[in-house]
C-alpha cells in the first residue's frame, strides 16, 4: 500500500513536470526513434529556458540601506577624529602642564639646568652660584711699591635676578597651550645658557683710575749738556729719563670687564713709556768741535764794540730746526748798552756811527758758520770790502735792517762757544762751533777782480764842518778805490785728503768809490 501510494505520488509529479514526462516518453519510445528517426507527426517540443545567473556586483542594494551606512561611516569618522583630539589635546596639557609655572627645557644658567624649576627656585640657583664670588672679588694694581685697591663693596657690585632670569623664564609661554608646546617641542636639543646680570657704580673705579694716573704720568726727560766757561771739561751732562702714560680708558674697561665676569684682578701697571728725544750717549757723541776761528779785532772803540756783541754770545746753544738771529741776540746798539762811536767800514770807509765795529763780530760769526758747515739764511755783504775778511767774506748788520740769521740743520744741538782776551792794546777773540762733528775738512776762498778807479773825485757839502768849515775850502779825504768784484768758494776735502770739492757761496759786486772832497758852507 504504501508502495502504491508512493507511486501514484511520483506519478502526479511528473506528470505536473514536463521535463519527468519527456524523459519517460523517451525512455518508452521505439529502437528507431532511439536511433534518431522521429516521426513528422510528432512536434517538437521547445527546450526550457535556462534561468540567468545571478551577478551579485551588479545587484543593487535597496536606498534606504544605502543611506543607513554612510551615515554610520561619517559618524564613526567623526568619532574617531575627535577622539584623536581630545587624546592630543591630553598629552598637550599633560607634557606643557609641568612647565606651566617653570623653566621650560634647555633653559641652563651658568651651565646648571634650570628644567622644571620654579621661578623662586631659580632665584635661590643664582644666589649660590654668585654670592661667594661676588663677596671675594677685588682688584690689586700694582705701581712700584704702591698698591691700589678696589673691592666689591667699594663699587657695589650686585647681581640683577630679574634681568638675569626672566629672558629664560619668558622662553615658552607666548601663545596658549598648543603654541607653548610647539616652543618646546622645537627647543629639544636646544639650550640657552643665561650669564648673570651684575650691576656695579663705576665712579669709583674713575676716581682711583684717576688718582693712579696722577702719579704715573710723567714726561720724558731729556739728557742735557751744559757749557762750563771756566772749567777743564767745557761740557757737563745730565741723564735722560723716560716718561710714563697710563691709557685710563683702557685700565678702567680692564677692571670693569674682571667685575662683570666676578674674576679677581692682580696685575701690574704698564703704562706707555715715553721715550726722550735725546740721551747722553747721542748728546756726548755730539759735542764735538765742528769749525774753530781766531781773530783779531783791532784796537779803538771799534774793537771794544766788537767785544762787548760777542760777549753776549758764550755759551749760546742753537736747537735743530732752531733759527738764530744776530740782531736778536746782541740787541740795539745804544750809548746806554754800552756801545761807542767809532768807524763803520762796513757801511764806506768814511762811514761812522753808534756801535761802528760790531760788523767784525757779524762778520767772525758768518765764517766760521761757513767753516762748520751752517746754514746761513739771511746775510748781507758789506758797503766795500773791509780789513777784517777777505772780500765776500764779510756780513754787515745794523739796526736797520740788515741781520745775519743762521739755521740749525745738523739734526742735533750746536753751541757757540766764544773766548775774548787781549794782547797788549788789541782785542782778540777765538769762536767755536760745537756739535755733531764732521766728516770732511772745509776751508773758505776768495777769488776778486778789479775794476776801473773813478777819474773824478766827488764834491760833498760839509755841514757838520766835520773837514771844511768855509765855502773857500776844499778838503779831500780818502782815495778813489776801483770797483771789486769777489766769488767766494767753500771748498771740502774728505778725510783721505783725496776727494775734493768746491761749493760757489756767493758772488758779491762792490761799486767804486770816487774821492770825496769836502767844502764848507759857510762864507769867510
Amino acid at each position: 500500500m504504501e508502495d502504491d501510494g508512493r507511486r501514484c505520488a511520483q506519478a502526479a509529479v511528473c506528470a505536473e513536470d514536463p521535463r519527468i514526462n519527456k524523459t519517460k516518453e523517451a525512455t518508452e519510445l521505439p529502437t528507431m526513434t532511439k536511433a534518431g528517426y522521429r516521426p513528422t507527426e510528432e512536434p517538437k517540443a521547445p527546450a526550457p529556458k535556462r534561468p540567468k545567473k545571478s551577478n551579485k556586483k551588479n545587484r543593487k542594494r535597496p536606498s534606504g540601506l544605502k543611506r543607513i551606512n554612510a551615515a554610520t561611516i561619517v559618524s564613526l569618522i567623526v568619532f574617531i577624529f575627535a577622539a584623536l583630539v581630545a587624546l592630543g589635546v591630553v598629552l598637550i596639557w599633560r607634557y606643557t602642564q609641568p612647565y606651566q609655572n617653570a623653566f621650560v627645557p634647555g633653559c641652563r644658567l651658568m651651565g646648571r639646568p634650570l628644567d622644571g624649576m620654579s621661578a623662586q627656585q631659580g632665584a635661590q640657583l643664582l644666589e649660590s652660584l654668585t654670592a661667594d664670588r661676588i663677596r671675594d672679588w677685588r682688584a690689586d694694581l700694582y705701581w712700584g711699591d704702591q698698591v691700589y685697591t678696589l673691592t666689591a663693596e667699594d663699587i657695589s657690585l650686585a647681581v640683577d635676578t630679574q634681568a638675569t632670569l626672566e629672558p629664560l623664564w619668558e622662553i615658552g609661554r607666548d601663545g596658549g597651550m598648543l603654541a607653548r608646546f610647539r616652543a618646546i617641542l622645537l627647543r629639544q636639543g636646544d639650550t640657552t645658557d643665561a650669564q648673570p646680570v651684575l650691576t656695579m657704580d663705576e665712579a669709583p673705579i674713575e676716581t682711583l683710575v684717576s688718582a693712579l694716573k696722577d702719579e704715573v704720568d710723567c714726561e720724558p726727560v731729556d739728557a742735557a749738556a751744559r757749557l762750563e766757561r771756566n772749567s777743564a771739561e767745557p761740557f757737563s751732562y745730565t741723564d735722560e729719563s723716560i716718561g710714563y702714560r697710563l691709557d685710563a680708558a683702557a685700565l678702567v674697561s680692564q677692571i670693569r670687564s674682571a667685575a662683570l665676569a666676578m674674576e679677581k684682578l692682580e696685575t701690574e701697571v704698564e703704562p706707555q713709556i715715553l721715550k726722550p728725544s735725546v740721551d747722553r750717549a747721542s748728546l756726548e757723541a755730539a759735542t764735538v768741535l765742528r769749525a774753530r776761528l781766531r781773530a783779531d779785532l783791532g784796537e779803538g772803540a771799534g774793537a771794544d764794540n766788537a767785544v762787548l756783541s760777542l760777549s753776549a754770545m758764550d755759551g749760546l746753544c742753537i736747537a735743530p730746526g732752531e733759527q738764530w738771529s744776530f740782531n736778536q741776540t746782541v740787541g740795539s746798539r745804544t750809548q746806554e748798552a754800552g756801545y761807542a762811536l767809532a768807524a763803520e767800514p762796513a757801511y764806506g770807509p768814511m762811514a761812522e756811527g753808534i756801535g761802528g765795529g760790531v760788523c767784525a763780530a757779524s762778520t767772525l760769526i758768518y765764517r766760521l758758520a761757513l767753516l762748520a758747515d751752517v746754514t746761513v739764511t739771511e746775510r748781507h755783504a758789506a758797503a766795500y770790502p773791509t780789513g777784517y775778511a777777505e772780500a765776500g767774506q764779510e756780513a754787515a748788520v745794523s739796526g736797520q735792517g740788515l741781520d745775519l740769521v743762521l739755521e740749525n740743520r745738523t739734526g742735533s744741538p750746536l753751541w757757540l762757544r766764544v773766548r775774548l782776551w787781549q794782547e797788549e792794546s788789541r782785542q782778540m777773540a777765538e769762536l767755536q762751533f760745537i756739535g755733531v762733528p764732521l766728516t770732511e775738512h772745509i776751508t773758505l776762498e776768495s777769488e776778486t777782480a778789479m775794476g776801473a778807479v773813478p777819474a773824478e773825485p766827488v764834491y760833498v757839502r760839509d755841514r757838520e764842518g766835520r773837514y771844511a768849515v768855509y765855502t773857500d775850502e776844499q778838503i779831500a779825504v780818502g782815495e778813489a778805490l776801483p770797483g771789486i768784484t769777489a766769488v767766494t768758494t767753500r771748498v771740502r776735502t774728505d778725510e783721505a785728503g783725496s776727494g775734493i770739492t768746491r761749493e760757489k757761496l756767493s758772488e758779491d759786486v762792490y761799486e767804486a768809490v770816487p774821492q770825496r772832497i769836502y767844502v764848507g758852507a759857510s762864507e769867510r
